[in-house]
């Protein structure tokens, strides 16, 4: 489901000109890491992966579940675009 939609997604952003059909996936869990600062850097890291196209972060809603997803929410916000 959730994949089949990102790839639809992704064929009509690519056709419009707006993305370069790269697709990044992630889970929640990856990108908060188990040390700390680890998490800011895998959020610079996958949006540098990711440059052009598409991220998808699986079981994104634990971001909002403890300290360490916080931080990488507001790690994202400067550089989500």
């Amino acid at each position: 489901g959730k994949t089949t939609i990102v790839e639809y997604l992704n064929d009509l952003l690519v056709e419009l000109g707006l993305r370069n059909g790269k697709v990044v996936y992630k889970t929640a869990m990856e990108i908060k890491g188990s040390v700390q600062g680890e998490a800011e850097t895998n959020v610079r890291e996958m949006y540098r992966d990711g440059d052009g196209g598409i991220v998808v972060i699986d079981e994104a809603h634990v971001l909002r579940d403890d300290e360490l997803g916080e931080k990488v929410l507001k790690a994202m916000m400067p550089l989500a675009n």
